[in-house]
């Protein structure tokens, strides 16, 4: 549940006018918070290296400089705000468009506009570990980029449906994550702890033994993998959740997914032989691409990457559709419905029973595209039940089998038998 976010300021020359206040920034554009500002306008309005009240009324710029700053954004202009060096506080509650803000070194809080913040907790390369409180609120289409690989991150960040958080660091007591279902979590690992945990049914993520990062809310996850990471696990709730798996590591990462309920989707890249994939209960899509072959058998509940001795199995329960991208594929389905996509340059897809839709991508999944220098062809068998074959680019085999079938072979010369047929130029 989503909790009012109420900061404490704790400035040092501030402290004692500030410590009472709790109004929003005054929209006259003379006050911020209650406090006499120091500095106001438009354009932009540049502070000194101690305290500055700044009131920024529809300004383009701010530049805080150094020092514990209050800063309050108003108007209908979209402000960007660097608060450099200090304990600082940035309200934008009375802007009605987007704020960009750079809080800098130092524990700052800042308090979200109605519009679609972009709200980055430290600033570049530089060094912070002190603690910042982000409440980006309800409104707009919100990006927040907290902590940084290998350092502590305590910050606190809440936002809501559509909030997109980009988190890296290690977990703290203090650490605290929070949004709305639809919410997007996205973790660059890169610490030295080769080992992380999510568990959005309990709510967090640990790495190690160590503290865990108070997780609540989200239901997009990806996880981009460097370093030393050996050992992922992710713990779904009954909750329709995305999780992509992707690591830029030459070495094969042991992954354990249980997604639990919900109609949830699994994106995943290399993994170990001691990993196990789980779709739980829904309607659940697993994604996979490889520069090997992929073999995937749902009914079986086997995937394999690879061939020969350097092939790689694993256990893949508990999905119902499939999106595979590789040069060579061989997918099978269930004895019900099946989604099942190839983005391939061979591929031999089996529905087996239920109503089946087997299609040809030419980018499936996303962004994975395959080069097939010696063309596409696929052979697509629908089996029993009312089936929806779609063939690739190249000279494509669709049989839809048993049932009231639809082939379209869409380019090249195809091969088809269905009861209703499209762009087939062989009648089987």
């Amino acid at each position: 549940m989503m909790r009012s976010l109420v900061p404490v300021l704790t400035t040092v020359a501030l402290a004692a006018s500030l410590s009472a206040v709790v109004s929003p920034a005054s929209a006259a554009g003379e006050t911020c918070r209650g406090v006499a500002a120091t500095i106001s306008g438009t354009g932009t309005l540049t502070g000194t290296e101690g305290n500055d009240v700044i009131v920024a009324d529809d300004a383009l710029t701010v530049n805080a400089l150094g020092g514990n700053d209050l800063v309050c954004i108003t108007g209908d202009t979209n402000t960007s705000v660097y608060g450099g060096a200090g304990d600082d506080v940035v309200d934008a509650t009375l802007a009605t468009v987007g704020t960009s803000a750079t809080l800098g070194a130092g524990a700052d809080t800042y308090l979200g506009s109605a519009g679609s913040d972009y709200v980055t907790a430290g600033e570049g390369d530089n060094r912070d570990t002190e603690r910042d409180v982000i409440d980006v609120g309800l409104g707009g289409f919100d990006t927040v980029a907290s902590g940084r690989g290998g350092e502590e991150n305590a910050d606190e960040i809440r936002g809501g449906s559509t909030l997109q958080l980009f988190w890296s660091g290690i977990p703290t007591s203090a650490s605290v994550a929070h949004a709305g279902t639809g919410s997007t979590f996205q973790m660059i690992y890169d610490n030295e702890v080769a080992r992380l945990k999510i568990d959005t049914r309990a709510g967090y993520l640990s790495t190690g033994s160590g503290p865990r990062l108070d997780l609540d809310g989200f239901t997009v996850f990806t996880v981009r993998g460097y370093r030393t990471l050996r050992q992922v696990t992710v713990l779904g709730s009954d909750l329709d959740e995305s999780v992509g798996l992707g690591w830029d590591t030459s070495a094969k990462v042991e992954q354990k997914v249980a997604l639990g309920g919900g109609d949830d989707r699994l994106g995943i890249g290399l993994f170990s032989a001691k990993s196990s994939f789980s779709g739980g209960d829904g309607t659940d899509e697993l994604i996979a691409g490889s520069r090997s072959r992929i073999d995937l058998d749902l009914a079986r509940e086997e995937l394999t990457i690879g061939s020969g001795r350097k092939a790689v199995r694993t256990e893949a329960n508990s999905f119902e559709d499939a999106r595979l991208a590789s040069s060579t594929v061989t997918l099978t389905g269930t004895g019900r419905a099946n989604d099942l996509e190839v983005n391939a340059c061979r591929a031999t897809v089996s529905g087996l029973g239920g109503r089946d839709d087997i299609t040809a991508f030419i980018n499936t999944p996303d962004g994975a595209r395959v080069e097939c220098s010696k063309g596409r062809r696929t052979t697509f068998l629908g089996g029993p039940g009312n089936d929806v074959l779609v063939g690739s680019a190249g000279g494509d085999v669709l049989v839809g089998g048993p049932g009231r079938d639809r082939a379209n072979g869409r380019q090249s010369r195809d091969t088809c038998q269905a009861e209703v047929r499209i762009s087939c130029e062989v009648r089987r």
